[in-house]
């Protein structure tokens, strides 16, 4: 079959629309072998999904490598961030790591960008979980990549804390406090505006032990 013959089978098939039959064609103007088109010529990709397929075959990938991603529940821009992956030389252990739709593209951003920075699997763990909205895998991750150990970063990842209140104690840990000070304030009962209160009058005075009922006090007195 002819790169034409193929064209027009799709065309008279009656299942495609302009967009996707324009992709098909590019395709082929740019390269691509019938085999590597059979792979997104399908109905049931938009036309933003053929592209992301197709691009990923134009920049050099492996058909084994594009059918990681070649799925219709996969939406264009969770296509884009395996490609990514694929492209930036990880291995398809690691993008296999989030290439599953529980992820949304945010989420596996910040999971492509730590295995890209040299995170390990094991580090790269700690926030791979659909539970972590991708605010709160950006502080797990910045904290990791600033060589917290896991310990430190363990004690803020934990969905119950949002993404500032995580920003405030990974900012204690970089700023020299030890893991007791720092759990002085890991409560999620305190927001993150309280948080920073506190962090800096731990700062500032070197508290080391302090009950959680004081704390209270002490900030609704406005002393913190």
């Amino acid at each position: 079959m002819t790169t034409n013959d193929f064209i027009d089978k799709c065309k008279n098939s009656g299942k495609f629309n302009s967009d996707q039959i324009n992709q098909i064609c590019k395709g082929f103007e740019n390269g691509l072998t019938i085999e590597q088109v059979e792979v997104y010529a399908n109905s049931t990709f938009n036309w933003h999904q053929i592209y992301q397929i197709r691009l990923g075959f134009e920049n050099g990938l492996l058909i084994k490598q594009v059918k990681l991603y070649a799925h219709p529940e996969f939406n264009y821009n969770q296509m884009e961030e395996i490609r990514l992956g694929l492209e930036n030389k990880l291995t398809m252990e690691q993008v296999k790591i989030y290439a599953t739709p529980k992820f949304d593209s945010d989420q596996m951003f910040h999971i492509r960008i730590g295995f890209e920075n040299k995170l390990t699997m094991e580090q790269v763990k700690v926030y791979t979980k659909h539970k972590f909205e991708d605010g709160q895998m950006f502080e797990i991750r910045k904290g990791l990549e600033h060589n917290l150990s896991m310990d430190q970063v363990k004690v803020y990842a934990d969905p119950k804390f949002n993404a500032y209140q995580m920003y405030e104690m990974r900012l204690g840990f970089e700023n020299g406090l030890t893991m007791d000070q720092v759990k002085l304030y890991a409560k999620p009962e305190f927001n993150d505006e309280q948080m920073e209160k506190i962090r800096q009058f731990i700062q500032e005075d070197n508290i080391t032990n302090m009950s959680t009922k004081t704390i209270k006090f002490l900030l609704s007195l406005n002393c913190i």
